[in-house]
């Protein structure tokens, strides 16, 4: 049996909690619950779960302006970019599109390599569409602004899948509430973010920029501030332990005595 202060021990507790997954391998180990051998108890769980929901809110928060406060101007400013009333909803239309394609591409890499890296690389992909909003409407394209829409999509996918990493390390009976906290913080960004669209107007106007693209400049920062939230206070051990094996030992395992 594994002692407390065998190194192997030590390497687990190491590894285990808020640092993460480094390989497949170690992500399949947290994922059952077992990290270096050791069974890991509640209590450690419920701290990396805390760290987590904490994690998720201030991110969603900051992800849902990022989305909103574009997507309340994008008809707008495709309208005058393209000319036509009839393609004014064609940015939107796009963003949702984006959504759906990154929503089955993350869900894809999360399952391999974890839930940070596929919420990570949402939010970029969502920024990099972002800036392409922005630089759509400096140069006037209507085609750029259907690819920044598209890829803006990854973000609303990020945010829809931060809901279910909120309830990877939750015990049964508090995973719908896990999960609807998380959804609750996307209402800060939904309120907030169309309210700042005057602001981020104005302040683009006041660089030298058309006042349409503000609010996609806005959301660019967002975005990025929820991806770094994510990449850098995001538990690494993101699955339910629910399907711990009876057989792992416990941490810390008890002393066997010898006779």
């Amino acid at each position: 049996m594994t002692q407390p202060g065998d190194p192997a021990a030590r390497a687990g507790r190491r590894i285990a909690g808020w640092v993460g997954a480094g390989t497949r391998d170690v992500a399949s180990g947290l994922a059952r619950g077992v990290a270096g051998g050791i069974r890991w108890p509640d209590h450690e769980l419920r701290r990396v779960q805390r760290r987590t929901l904490g994690t998720l809110v201030f991110a969603q928060s900051l992800g849902g302006v990022g989305i909103t406060i574009g997507i309340a101007v994008a008809a707008i400013l495709a309208e005058q970019l393209s000319g036509s009333a009839g393609l004014a909803g064609l940015a939107q239309t796009m963003q949702v599109l984006g959504s759906a394609v990154a929503s089955f591409l993350l869900a894809h890499l999360m399952g391999r390599r974890g839930r940070r890296p596929g919420l990570v690389l949402g939010y970029l992909l969502g920024a990099a569409g972002a800036a392409l909003c922005v630089v759509s409407g400096m140069v006037e394209s209507f085609a750029l602004l259907l690819v920044g829409a598209t890829l803006l999509g990854a973000t609303t996918a990020a945010n829809n899948q931060s809901r279910y990493t909120a309830t990877d390390l939750a015990p049964p009976d508090r995973r719908a509430r896990s999960l609807s906290l998380v959804v609750w913080a996307t209402t800060f960004g939904a309120v907030a973010g169309p309210n700042l669209t005057g602001v981020a107007g104005r302040a683009a106007r006041e660089m030298g920029l058309p006042g349409l693209v503000g609010p996609f400049l806005f959301g660019l920062v967002g975005i990025l501030a929820a991806g770094v939230v994510v990449a850098v206070f995001l538990p690494g051990s993101a699955r339910s332990s629910a399907s711990v094996p009876a057989s792992a030992p416990a941490w810390p395992p008890s002393r066997s005595r010898t006779r």
